[in-house]
């Protein structure tokens, strides 16, 4: 019986609502930002009436949402009567907020390591242009201010 739940045909558009409503967002801008995808590829798998399992399973981890529930608008059967009356309760949103600004300080420290490389670069290409013994410390430390 199990497997012929699976068989249903799931739609695109009902998921991506309930995947609004258990993320608590209010347009499909802020549901791209929670799956890490673009707001294309959410109208692009609505048109195709197809769902990444991914989606489901992030914001069932996140907001503590059932995935029975998130694709089939069903409880889950395994689920117990309190468990059931939490599944629309958002439970991380701070757990969200601090990811966010985690990925935005990586970023930082992705563009200050790009920086590094590309002075670490020019640092090499000047030390390989000239014989060991005509390398100019200054101008190696010059440059590598440059950068």
């Amino acid at each position: 019986m199990k497997y012929m739940r699976i068989m249903k045909k799931i739609d695109a558009s009902a998921v991506i609502q309930r995947l609004s409503v258990a993320s608590g967002v209010k347009n499909i801008a802020e549901l791209a930002s929670i799956l890490n995808v673009s707001v294309q590829a959410i109208y692009y798998a609505k048109k195709k009436n197809h769902i990444p399992p991914a989606w489901s399973i992030t914001v069932a981890q996140l907001y503590n949402a059932s995935i029975d529930w998130l694709l089939f608008a069903e409880e889950a059967a395994v689920c117990d009567e309190k468990a059931m009356m939490s599944v629309q309760k958002p439970v991380a949103s701070e757990t969200v907020t601090v990811l966010l600004a985690e990925n935005a300080l990586l970023k930082e420290q992705l563009r200050v390591l790009q920086n590094s490389h590309e002075a670490l670069s020019s640092a090499v290409r000047y030390l390989s242009q000239r014989p060991s013994d005509a390398v100019n410390p200054s101008g190696l430390r010059e440059l590598c201010k440059q950068q």
